[in-house]
């Protein structure tokens, strides 16, 4: 169940007021880092994106957040059950939305997150929502492949994305583009 946070303004007007909890996550893809606020998870980081460090604080967001890659990465998936804090209502974020309905093991196009998102020509759009994904895994963007099927670039790296969806082909989910 993803919960959607309403659109605030706050983020504009009291910036320097949000309390951020950052935890350094061990997977096996190398280190992640989460961020979270009091409203939801914010963030999830690749070490190469050189993230703040982070402080090992937590909060009930993090834990469930923690837990739930625990169960990811030990090859069971579970539906997230955190809120996750995404704002506006763009293309973009509309987008980012629409990756949390593939199925684990399962490929989409970037065709299907266009029209999922309700822009089927925004296709280079669709591209860079998932290249400006702030929740990867969460909000599964690596499982966006090319329409020849090729998996084509990530966040992470491209061998971090075929070992994800080799990882969730492996442990029983399906496939198909």
């Amino acid at each position: 169940m993803l919960v959607r946070l309403p659109r605030t303004d706050r983020f504009i007007a009291h910036k320097d007021t949000i309390l951020e909890f950052w935890h350094r996550f061990d997977s096996p893809i190398g280190p992640l880092s989460l961020c979270a606020t009091e409203r939801g998870l914010a963030r999830v980081a690749f070490a190469s994106e050189h993230p703040p460090t982070p402080s090992d604080s937590t909060n009930h967001i993090l834990e469930k957040a923690i837990v739930w890659l625990q169960s990811y990465f030990s090859g069971r998936f579970l539906p997230v059950d955190f809120p996750l804090e995404l704002d506006d209502d763009s293309f973009t974020r509309r987008a980012q939305w629409a990756l949390a309905d593939i199925p684990p093991g399962s490929t989409r196009s970037y065709f299907w997150l266009a029209q999922a998102a309700g822009s089927p020509s925004a296709i280079r759009a669709a591209g860079t929502a998932c290249a400006t994904n702030p929740l990867p895994l969460v909000l599964p963007c690596h499982r966006i492949v090319r329409a020849d099927g090729t998996v084509g670039r990530y966040r992470g790296g491209q061998l971090v994305k075929v070992w994800l969806l080799e990882h969730e082909r492996n442990h029983g989910a399906t496939t198909g583009v």
